[in-house]
């Protein structure tokens, strides 16, 4: 008895794997849409990076140099340059706790082929508190006074959120 044998497929049996197949994969897949897939999580991670660049310049906006007298004999320069010194040193503490954030999300971002609505939201959710790092940031910047404590305690909240 004679078993009749399907007819193969036109790119296989000369040793070509179908063009839409892998080895490992015996689904088929759509080129296209892969592309597309691969362009929109570009443009995630475009969005994303955008996000830390803007944030990083909105925190230096708010170090500003001091109201200079016309002369300066007399004038307490450690006492003039005190506030513009804090300001600059809680930008630099943020600017390096945000750049350590945008590396540790670009390694991250780096590792993925593909992605879903979960970690798009995720993302979304972690930018948020990229986001508000100047208005955290410029909180602690003479805002924070004996009683008064919430710009330190959104501050810790921001980072903590990072």
């Amino acid at each position: 008895m004679s078993h009749a044998q399907p007819k193969p497929h036109p790119h296989e049996g000369a040793g070509e794997p179908h063009p839409h197949h892998s080895a490992q994969d015996p689904h088929p897949r759509d080129p296209a849409g892969e592309l597309e897939r691969e362009f929109e999580l570009e443009r995630m991670i475009l969005f994303s990076d955008a996000i830390f660049a803007i944030a990083i310049t909105l925190m230096v906006i708010d170090v500003k140099w001091p109201e200079l007298p016309e002369s300066l004999k007399g004038v307490d320069l450690r006492k003039l340059l005190h506030p513009t010194v804090v300001e600059f040193i809680v930008f630099l503490l943020s600017f390096l706790f945000v750049g350590r954030a945008w590396k540790l999300h670009l390694r991250l971002f780096r590792q993925l082929k593909k992605y879903n609505q979960v970690l798009l939201n995720l993302n979304l959710f972690y930018l948020f508190f990229i986001v508000i790092f100047p208005f955290t940031a410029s909180g602690m910047l003479g805002h924070v006074r004996d009683g008064f404590a919430y710009p330190f305690l959104f501050y810790a909240f921001d980072m903590a959120g990072v």
